[in-house]
């Protein structure tokens, strides 16, 4: 599908995105599917233009809202468009781009912000920037202004957690970030999420790790490294089959959720809702696996570390986040006070 550029009145032009048409109409009273719908319509409508005007937009949009929602829709659209404007922001070194709700929203999540609070608070400074007539705007006073709006509306927290990430950011430094957790927890989809969020294109499970080292260490030599985590104590030497069944368990994982019953239920979903052949496997050695489970928490509890209840998405991102820009912070102090 190739570019569509668009026009606006001053001669200032950017891709066409069905994300922004649809949160327009959403704004004028349509639901998420119908907006999307239409942007689409309009996206195929000049499939085959290379460049087109907010003008010609407007009017198929228009045409399209009329027919299948009536007038009063069409109303409601092109009034918001009367005010609507884009914003351009500036760097150091005189580089512009875009304002871009969508990358603003994820920079405000990496605070540990939820999703929705995140899209609020966007919102809330783009219409902020657009009432002060800010079309054009320095990095810097964008910063700012977010700051502020992040302590008027989230709290000095939040506040101070962005402006952790932009000396973080500014220092070139790397950001290791270390998931753990037994099998079925949901490390990889938490992996998966956090990556998206700091536009991650590569990050590394350690089933794929594992798999590598089968490849270069016989079965003879580490028969341990060829069981799952939680069968690795059937490769023990022999003497230490008089241990007991949890110690051999755990002992076997070092060779190589908080909550029993939601861990076995999230087990039980995966088989239901995917049929994933490894839930089945999991469930199978439920009590194996809970073992290590539980060595796993004492550990973190002796070492200090974040636990994150998985039972809900959304929460447990946010509260990684969280984590992440309270360590953030509080290093850039310690950097500060030396």
């Amino acid at each position: 599908m190739s570019t569509i550029n668009v026009t606006n009145q001053d001669g200032a032009a950017q891709p066409f995105l069905r994300g922004i048409l649809t949160r327009s109409l959403q704004k004028a009273g349509l639901s998420f599917s119908e907006a999307y719908q239409i942007a689409c319509e309009v996206r195929d409508t000049f499939d085959q233009d290379e460049n087109i005007s907010t003008k010609q937009i407007l009017d198929k949009t228009s045409t399209l809202l009329s027919a299948q929602f009536g007038p009063d829709a069409t109303h409601s659209y092109i009034t918001g468009q009367r005010d609507a404007a884009w914003i351009l922001v500036r760097d150091t070194t005189g580089y512009e781009e875009w304002f871009s709700r969508n990358l603003h929203q994820r920079r405000l999540e990496i605070c540990g912000l939820h999703m929705e609070e995140a899209e609020r608070l966007t919102h809330k400074i783009h219409d902020g920037l657009l009432e002060l007539r800010q079309t054009r705007i320095d990095r810097d006073v964008l910063r700012d202004y977010t700051v502020n709006v992040l302590r008027e509306e989230a709290g000095d927290k939040f506040a101070d957690n962005y402006t952790a990430w932009h000396y973080f950011l500014k220092s070139g430094q790397p950001l290791i970030i270390m998931i753990g957790g037994t099998a079925g927890v949901g490390k990889s989809t938490l992996s998966a999420e956090i990556a998206t969020r700091f536009n991650i294109t590569r990050y590394q499970s350690t089933d794929m790790l594992r798999e590598v080292m089968r490849t270069m260490v016989a079965v003879q030599l580490m028969p341990e490294l060829h069981e799952s985590s939680f069968n690795a104590w059937k490769a023990l030497p022999a003497h230490q089959e008089h241990s007991p069944s949890s110690q051999r368990v755990i002992d076997g994982f070092h060779r190589q959720a908080t909550n029993k019953k939601q861990l076995e239920r999230q087990f039980q979903g995966r088989s239901k809702s995917s049929q994933d052949r490894r839930a089945d496997r999991y469930l199978e050695s439920f009590d194996a696996i809970w073992e290590l489970q539980k060595a796993l928490l004492a550990e973190a509890k002796t070492s200090n570390l974040s636990v994150i209840i998985n039972d809900n998405l959304t929460d447990a991102l946010a509260m990684i986040m969280r984590n992440i820009s309270n360590s953030l912070r509080d290093h850039n102090l310690k950097t500060d006070q030396s």
